[in-house]
Order: structure tokens, then C-alpha cells, then sequence
């Protein structure tokens, strides 16, 4: 098996920009230390977490491999709840009560009062992937040549 391909063959990945766990990883990292900072500093979630959320968004959705562009609407809302789960778990701890109850009164109310933030950095990232998508069918240059064309033709 050759470890060459055909220019344009989409089974083969061209190995440059970032995979969809490197990216879904940057986005939930980058948003959970955020959501760390933030729930130390003000006890909720708030637009400093969602700030850092959208601009990694959007820095995602630009470096993911072309190949890999469907996930840039994905993973966002997948990692923002990661990020919420884990950020959670600065109120909770040590708190005085159901700890069940805690967990998820603070993950509830951490994904409803900032989902401003979950549909701006989705809709950023869907924004950027679909330019993305029209730009590269645009460079693309048709594989036939001008002899096929004429064969159609009328004579």
C-alpha cells in the first residue's frame, strides 16, 4: 500500500491544522480554567467564561482540518457543558447540604443563565465552517480537462 494519494482524495487526511479532539479539547480545557477562575473569583459563571468560550470558538473553527470541519458546530456545546460540570465543583464542594442537589441546581442554572454564550460561540464556529467550506469548493479546480467538455458539445 502506497503512502502517497491522489491530490483531493478525501479518505487520506492532509495532516495539517488541528483534529476534532485537539479541538474540542482546546475549547474545553481553555473554557473549564475560565469557569475555574471565575467561580473562585465571583462564585457563577459569567462573561468571562463565555468570553474565553466564543474567541476559542471561533480559533477552532479556523484551525480545524478541513476534513474535520463539521465537528467546529459540535464540539462547542459539548465542551462548554464539560466545562460547566467540571467548574461546578468549586461551589459544590464543601458546600453544607444534598450534594446531589447542588451539583445539579449549579449545572443547571450555569448552562441556562449563560447559553447567550453556548449559541454566540456555536454560531461563530458554524459561521467560520461554512465560509470555510464555500472558499475551499471554490479553489477547487474541475478534474476534467477541455477535450470532455467539447465531446458534448454540438458539432
Amino acid at each position: 500500500m502506497s503512502s502517497t494519494a491522489a491530490p483531493g482524495n478525501s479518505a487520506t487526511p492532509s495532516g495539517r491544522g488541528l483534529s476534532s479532539w485537539g479541538g474540542f479539547g482546546i475549547i474545553a480545557v481553555g473554557t473549564t480554567l475560565a469557569g475555574f477562575l471565575e467561580m473562585s473569583l465571583a462564585g457563577a459563571l459569567g462573561w468571562l467564561t463565555g468570553g474565553v468560550f466564543t474567541i476559542l470558538c471561533a480559533l477552532v473553527a479556523l484551525g480545524l482540518r478541513r476534513q474535520d470541519l463539521t465537528t467546529a458546530v459540535i464540539s462547542p456545546p459539548l465542551a462548554y457543558l464539560f466545562a460547566v460540570i467540571v467548574s461546578a465543583q468549586v461551589a459544590v464542594v464543601g458546600s453544607s447540604g444534598n450534594f446531589w442537589l447542588l451539583e445539579a441546581t449549579t449545572i443547571l442554572s450555569g448552562l441556562a443563565f449563560n447559553a447567550q454564550w453556548v449559541f454566540l460561540g456555536t454560531g461563530l464556529a458554524l459561521a467560520i465552517m461554512a465560509t470555510r467550506r464555500i472558499l475551499s469548493r471554490k479553489r477547487r479546480v474541475p478534474a476534467h480537462s477541455d477535450a470532455s467538455s467539447t465531446a458534448g458539445g454540438r458539432l
